[in-house]
């Protein structure tokens, strides 16, 4: 697994499964508050808030990343993707599909396809499927964007085994830092840049990879 760093922004201008994202403000897998639960830490206790909830931002996004989906943010968002439908199926980014709207590339726009007519949807692997068992796209077509799909998939909230994998990791970055700290004298580090966090830990991956 490669190493990951702490990426201290929720704003991305970034590669999220194939799919180019455009200044969209990405959700933390968790709170503060489950963590600490998760954990077992003192909710009254807020000495270290503001570093835990960085790190909580840094360490979803790095998930976010090593699987390529987002879980969460496109439950109750549309998301648009574009596919060349050079194929009788394709795969979505954001699964298990909630809806879907699936149109092809005409000279003067978009055209809707219906669904259950024209395409299935298989809501949990992700996957669209022409009804005819034909490509998408007529042969000779080679647009990058002949099929736009409109489209929500994910978990309302993190799935608990996600949310275990991120509790982990956000303690180990924890743990990491208060060593700097200590070989650094005691000063702050977080007035210096973030440090790599390293390559995930075995049984973090592994709960991950089934996310993959």
């Amino acid at each position: 697994s490669p190493a990951y760093y702490s990426y201290l922004s929720t704003s991305w201008r970034g590669n999220v499964g194939g799919a180019i994202l455009e200044d969209f403000t990405m959700t933390d897998l968790m709170t503060l508050t489950q963590y600490k639960e998760l954990k077992g830490k003192s909710l009254a206790n807020v000495a270290e808030d503001t570093r835990i909830t960085k790190l909580i931002t840094s360490v979803s996004n790095a998930i976010k990343e090593y699987i390529g989906r987002s879980l969460i943010d496109y439950y109750s968002e549309d998301k648009t993707e574009y596919k060349k439908g050079t194929q009788d199926c394709f795969l979505v980014d954001e699964w298990p599909i909630t809806q879907a709207i699936v149109a092809y590339k005409t000279p003067t726009g978009y055209v809707n396809l219906i669904e259950d007519t024209d395409y299935y949807i298989d809501a949990p692997s992700g996957q669209i499927l022409s009804a005819s068992g034909a490509n998408f796209a007529p042969n000779g077509v080679r647009d990058p964007k002949f099929i736009r799909v409109v489209y929500r998939g994910g978990f309302a909230s993190t799935p608990t085994d996600i949310l275990m994998a991120a509790a982990d990791y956000v303690e180990k970055g924890l743990k990491q830092e208060q060593s700097v700290q200590k070989n650094m004298g005691g000063q702050d580090v977080m007035n210096y840049p973030a440090a790599p966090m390293g390559r995930l830990p075995t049984h973090i991956a592994v709960i991950l990879d089934n996310y993959r």
